[in-house]
């Protein structure tokens, strides 16, 4: 049978069905195209997320930590009474808590982002040694009514934050590193999608 035997009503029902499916294939595939695009800003926005989190957390070890060594001079220099003393020995102890609290949130944030968590355990683990050390130092070399005490103490102590800062500081670089390779990522992923449709 040819389409040319079939009546015209017959033609013009075919050529509109034939037009519904293609109105129907292009729709489908746009929705799918549309679904996928959704799925992948979707994960992209997590992700964006989680490195955000990671960053702010780093950072703020990081800043933790500084303040940490900051109230350590603090309790030395201007320890001066009981009350000045055990005000900023609290707050020693108190910004330390803080800097392990912001490394715990990093233990679940690393892996996310595929970073390991071995040099943040070690960061860790130097960091609540460092605490230990210093109030070791200072129970055992610090007397109140002995001025030269805060020296002793100073030399007990002597270059032990360098470690934790380091190790911090590679934190915070390899959190910002996999945010930097993440904007590319995206950048390139855009541009290959841009490159798919022209």
């Amino acid at each position: 049978m040819k389409l040319t035997n079939l009546r015209i009503g017959t033609r013009l029902g075919l050529l509109a069905a034939l037009l519904l499916l293609a109105t129907i294939f292009v729709g489908v595939r746009g929705w799918m195209t549309l679904n996928e695009s959704f799925e992948q800003n979707t994960q992209a926005m997590q992700k964006a997320g989680t490195i955000e989190k990671a960053i702010d957390s780093a950072r703020s070890a990081q800043v933790q930590f500084k303040i940490q060594v900051q109230e350590w001079k603090n309790t030395l220099l201007r320890g001066k009474d009981d009350a000045t003393f055990n005000k900023y020995r609290q707050a020693f102890i108190d910004e330390g808590k803080a800097t392990q609290i912001n490394l715990d949130k990093l233990t679940t944030l690393l892996p996310a982002l595929g970073i390991s968590i071995d040099k943040l355990k070690q960061a860790q683990k130097a960091h609540a040694d460092l605490g230990a050390h210093y109030l070791a130092a200072l129970q055992k070399e610090y007397k109140p009514e002995d001025r030269d005490s805060v020296a002793r103490v100073d030399e007990a102590v002597k270059g032990a934050d360098r470690l934790p800062t380091q190790m911090i500081d590679d934190i915070v670089a390899e959190v910002r590193k996999s945010a930097d390779k993440f904007r590319e990522e995206i950048a390139l992923d855009a541009a290959a999608d841009i490159a798919k449709r022209a």
